[in-house]
């Protein structure tokens, strides 16, 4: 009768976050399902009440019209949804504190870094095709001086570190893409502070999405809150200049990026990375962002 256990790696068993902690299959199994999964099955009922109304022969859903999601799973007795308290407002302005500096005192260093240590791999590289990363990453790293700007950031590698490397050594000594992971979050961060926008709206962000006005700037994006009728409406929200210097570190971050895809989606989006050391572009997830987050805070 031995309790199996979710398998976690050895990497994600080093940190010290509630998330990643083990929990029994009995311990799982025995849970009620929360309030949002309820939700989540209900969902698709409430969506063709709201859309019956503009899509012809649909049968008449009127049975939902005065039904909240959130009450009837309760009536079920689901799980409280549990969400993560408010932290505490001095936490949340080191936070912030900490974003302001990557983006204004790092950020145009460790970009410009980040585009020489690119140059230096390519030429070490050469025209090889099937190298490995890790091989010629220390080559190009050891090209190419550590800005004076970034000193304080304790730079010692080009490459992340490998899984099962303990937090501590992570923490005392970071990589080029830790400080690149790093710078943009803080630029999330910043554009997420000053719009309060949703997170699916902020990774739908273009390149574009400034907007210069006789009154200063804007910022578009599209609204994901609505019916099925308006739904993704462009609208416009005032910024600070700190929402733009983030906005165009984020576009040149990755400019080689974007020349090497040929995917016109992926040229156009803001939040972009690559899917390994030299893979393609692809856009980045809601759980990447979670884990960017952590990392950052951590």
């Amino acid at each position: 009768d031995r309790m199996v256990r979710h398998p976690v790696s050895q990497h994600r068993k080093r940190r010290e976050h509630a998330s990643n902690r083990e929990r029994n299959m009995r311990d799982v199994t025995l849970d009620p399902l929360s309030v949002s999964r309820v939700e989540g099955l209900l969902q698709i009922w409430f969506h063709l009440y709201r859309q019956a109304p503009v899509v012809g022969n649909l049968v008449n859903f009127d049975a939902f019209e005065d039904v909240a999601p959130t009450r009837l799973a309760l009536d079920f007795q689901a799980r409280a949804k549990g969400r993560t308290p408010t932290i505490p407002i001095d936490t949340a302005l080191y936070y912030f504190d900490a974003a302001i500096a990557w983006v204004v005192d790092y950020g145009p260093s460790l970009v410009a870094y980040t585009h020489a240590l690119e140059a230096a791999y390519n030429d070490v590289k050469g025209d090889a095709v099937t190298a490995r990363f890790d091989y010629y990453a220390p080559k190009a790293f050891a090209r190419v001086p550590i800005p004076d700007p970034l000193a304080p950031l304790n730079i010692s590698r080009y490459h992340i570190y490998p899984a099962g490397t303990s937090i501590d050594e992570v923490r005392k000594a970071s990589s080029v893409q830790d400080a690149q992971q790093c710078l943009v979050t803080a630029c999330f961060i910043i554009i997420a502070a000053f719009t309060a926008r949703r997170h699916d709206e902020l990774l739908d962000l273009t390149i574009d999405c400034i907007k210069e006005e006789f009154d200063g700037l804007d910022i578009e994006f599209g609204l994901l809150k609505g019916s099925a009728r308006d739904i993704l409406e462009r609208v416009t929200r005032p910024i600070p200049s700190l929402v733009k210097l983030a906005v165009d570190l984020l576009i040149n971050l990755n400019v080689n990026l974007r020349a090497e895809t040929d995917d016109p989606v992926l040229k156009r989006l803001l939040f972009i990375r690559r899917s390994s050391n030299n893979g393609p572009a692809v856009g980045v997830t809601q759980a990447q962002l979670y884990q960017c987050l952590d990392f950052f805070a951590d």
